[in-house]
């Protein structure tokens, strides 16, 4: 299996469905890093297991910090950056909004007003208390959480082909439910997009985003 030149996955984790193709000598190999590599990063950064450190800190909002490790400090930090630098439209702290809007799903209607307002004060990333030298993070407030839906994902997926690239691969595909990245012989094209060459295939693979 070593001299695979094809292998794909698709496992469900970060609640959503993810997926992950190599090409080339070692695709086996490679894919079984990646896999293993997903695995590691849904137990830092995925609020949907408990176990995860993002799920110990949204236990403890408004009572005590959590000790994590150096790589979620610095997903954490970096996703506080980009919440400064757009003044608030992106904000990790979204964690109660969305599950309001998952106990939704059944009858396929908005939350009332009232409810929402009344839940928009939890959602402020000012709220993230860090402490660089002991790597510890704290929510201020009792019912806050962290989601990182919008940027542990792409976090993981770069990852990813950190992983393929270490394995020698040069050809490969990984989506975390739509968050889509290629290797280096992705191109980029005007529109808005990337187009994926496979070797062995005929025409590239096109990739748009909306």
């Amino acid at each position: 299996m070593k001299d695979a030149m094809v292998a794909e996955s698709a496992l469900f984790g970060m609640g959503t469905v993810i997926n992950h193709q190599v090409y080339g000598k070692n695709a086996t190999e490679a894919l079984a890093a990646a896999n293993t590599e997903t695995t590691r990063l849904e137990e830092l950064l995925s609020r949907f297991r408990p176990d995860s450190e993002i799920s110990g800190i949204n236990r403890s909002a408004g009572e005590w910090g959590n000790g994590v490790g150096i790589e979620t400090y610095e997903v954490l930090t970096k996703a506080v950056g980009f919440s400064k630098q757009l003044g608030g439209l992106f904000d990790i702290t979204v964690g109660p909004l969305i599950d309001l809007w998952a106990g939704c799903k059944t009858n396929l209607k908005p939350p009332p007003r009232t409810i929402i307002n009344s839940v928009l004060p939890l959602v402020n990333y000012r709220d993230i208390v860090f402490v660089p030298g002991k790597k510890t993070v704290a929510l201020k407030k009792p019912g806050q959480s962290i989601d990182l839906g919008g940027v542990g994902k792409g976090y993981a997926a770069d990852r990813i082909l950190e992983v393929f690239a270490a394995s020698g691969i040069k050809s490969a595909f990984t989506n975390f439910g739509g968050n889509v990245a290629g290797s280096e012989q992705s191109l980029t094209v005007p529109f808005g997009g990337l187009v994926y060459v496979i070797p062995g295939r005929k025409t590239p693979l096109l990739v748009r985003f909306q």
